[in-house]
């Protein structure tokens, strides 16, 4: 479902990140979820590469009139937009545009404020966004009981292994899974992936 992580775009965006710090590459939102150190800076969709942006760096992407990341359609474009495709077999030229979105990613997470949790683990299920204490507690009776887990099983899976665990969610659990893990609003989910969420799921 969505791309494949050896397609041609996602391999050469990792080579882009590398430079810049950890890269960790990640199938979601019917595309691929980028992350630099564990910071969430972008996605790759509908094969364009988009990126965080905010106050440091918008006049760079404003300067080539860059598209935003309007996955909707609607005209609701969220804080990302996309690299110049120029600029994507060359890693020395994408570096500063790398590295000004890691910034701006990394002031939106500390502009956030902290959320309460019962645990000291930093990657707990609290810090995935959309997933309420009820959605919590069937992800842990089936046996996913951190972050890490739920984004090494990933939306679809999490979700059968909800219902394996004798759980009857209902799909808002998936949206919100699919969502969360990119940090994005539940309801900015296009129809298309959902429908291929839905698929993965036998609730077509």
């Amino acid at each position: 479902m969505g791309m494949s992580l050896d397609d041609p775009i996602v391999l050469a965006t990792r080579e882009l990140l590398a430079p810049v710090g950890r890269p960790r590459l990640q199938r979601m939102f019917g595309g691929v979820g980028l992350w630099v150190d564990e910071v969430f800076v972008g996605v790759i969709h509908d094969g364009s590469v988009f990126l965080r942006v905010g106050d440091g760096n918008r006049t760079r992407f404003d300067a080539v009139d860059a598209a935003h990341f309007d996955p909707m359609g609607q005209g609701k474009p969220m804080a990302y937009r996309e690299l110049p495709e120029e600029l994507l077999d060359s890693p020395e030229r994408a570096r500063p545009w790398i590295e000004s979105s890691l910034a701006e990613a990394r002031a939106a997470a500390a502009r956030k404020p902290a959320r309460r949790c019962k645990s000291s683990k930093p990657a707990s299920l609290t810090s995935v966004r959309n997933l309420g204490p009820a959605s919590r507690r069937m992800l842990q009776d089936a046996g996913i009981g951190d972050r890490a887990a739920l984004e090494r099983a990933g939306a679809a899976r999490a979700f059968l292994a909800v219902e394996e665990a004798g759980h009857a969610p209902t799909l808002n659990l998936l949206w919100a899974i699919e969502s969360g893990l990119a940090d994005l609003p539940i309801g900015s989910l296009p129809d298309e992936i959902k429908r291929q969420l839905r698929r993965a799921v036998g609730r077509e």
